[in-house]
């Protein structure tokens, strides 16, 4: 017994590792697209539009990524994922032009969905009770982790060769995991049973079931999408345009934007532990606790625009305020949520939804920022996002109460 909860501990490790991989060739794009605009190569508009087609395409894709997690082994979606990033990721330095980098982003898109929702799957069934809800909340780090190491990799890349080395060197990143992940799993995968439902719902199939069940899922679906949507619209958008913000507010170089950007990863892991305390306190009511981020959200956006422009010190600590808050949020929404329907063999299959509506809010503000602020300037963008932050907070603090009662029910 003591070896096999070794494995799963090593296991757990594994799938921190592929993640935070996987943000390497994820946000690679959002440090190499200062230079590509700084550099003329592309305009706000079509770098906000590459973006987009990431976030489209992931969100997209979560839908039906989730559904097969749950029917399909975890450890091969994951290798496939890993391993198709890897070939976007190159194929991104072979292109120069708009639609062509599109194309791959969204294809890259397309891999990446794929695999977080098993890894999802493999904390909610494969892991021992006891160890879930912790591992729910530490998986998220990967998160900043990969961004921090991201950043500083991309800066130096940025700084003595090109843009093209930031991709070429993701590329290679995630090679490597997708390989090392597949020798791994392959050779200890008699460890790794997968228990699909608990003995409440033994005798069903995964996703088959009673019309109560369903009415259920149905009801909670309804009290998490607005405010899963509202939670996307800032999670990414605020960190993708904070260094085009300085560089034009400050007249500073792109390569030192994104030096400075680094501070928002690192807030970013306070925020993961702040929704581990803030969810004990409010006793595991998680809109409420997610009602409390969109609060501290807007607070630092609000305090970022209106002080940001007068101090590159002031815009850094502000808009850290505002993603850390965003990354409770999201470790609440994606991580530690959907563990509760493990017990009914549909953890995958809800990550997956709640991943989409989340890029699908991403995608939309992605696409939308870069020709706003070319239009109108940063003003309008500001009070866009305060307005999304303010609306996210009267709708969980609304909501909460209702979620308690449905979730109870699982």
């Amino acid at each position: 017994m003591g070896d096999n909860y070794k494995q799963k501990k090593i296991l757990f490790l594994a799938c921190w590792a592929v993640y935070f991989c996987v943000y390497v060739g994820r946000l690679n794009y959002s440090a190499a697209m200062v230079w590509l605009i700084d550099a003329g190569l592309l305009t706000k508009t079509e770098a906000g539009l590459v973006a987009s087609c990431f976030f489209f395409a992931y969100g997209f894709s979560q839908v039906f990524a989730g559904h097969i997690g749950d029917r399909v082994s975890p450890f091969k979606m994951i290798f496939v994922g890993a391993a198709a990033s890897s070939l976007c990721n190159f194929s991104m330095a072979f292109f120069a032009n708009t639609f062509a980098l599109c194309v791959f982003w969204g294809l890259n898109g397309v891999a990446q969905s794929i695999i977080w929702a098993p890894i999802i799957r493999i904390i909610s069934q494969i892991l021992p009770p006891e160890a879930r809800f912790k591992a729910s909340v530490n998986i998220v780090a990967s998160v900043p982790a990969g961004t921090i190491f991201t950043y500083f990799l991309s800066t130096f890349l940025l700084k003595y060769f090109d843009w093209k080395s930031v991709f070429y060197s993701a590329g290679a990143i995630l090679a490597a995991i997708s390989v090392a992940w597949l020798i791994y799993t392959a050779l200890n995968k008699k460890h790794f049973v997968t228990k699909a439902k608990s003995e409440k719902f033994a005798k069903k199939t995964p996703g088959k079931l009673g019309k109560g069940e369903k009415k259920l899922l149905v009801e909670i679906a309804l009290i998490l999408a607005f405010p899963v949507l509202l939670h996307g619209m800032l999670k990414d958008s605020v960190a993708t345009w904070f260094p085009v913000f300085l560089t034009e507010s400050h007249d500073i170089s792109p390569i030192f934007a994104v030096l400075v950007t680094v501070l928002l990863p690192v807030a970013n892991i306070f925020g993961i532990f702040a929704a581990k305390y803030v969810l004990v306190k409010l006793k595991k009511n998680e809109l409420l606790a997610c009602s409390f981020f969109f609060s501290t959200c807007a607070a630092g956006l609000a305090l970022m625009f209106a002080l940001g422009r007068y101090s590159l010190f002031a815009a850094a600590a502000l808009a850290a305020v505002a993603t850390a808050s965003m990354t409770g949020a999201n470790v609440v929404l994606i991580s530690v949520l959907p563990t509760y329907f493990g017990n009914i063999g549909l953890a995958s299959t809800v990550t997956g939804i709640l991943n989409s509506l989340i890029y699908a809010g991403s995608a939309i503000s992605m696409s939308s920022s870069g020709k706003i602020v070319e239009r109108f300037g940063w003003g309008v963008i500001a009070a866009a996002w305060c307005f999304f932050a303010g609306a996210g907070l009267v709708l969980c603090f609304v909501l909460a109460k209702s979620w308690l009662a449905k979730k109870s029910g699982l």
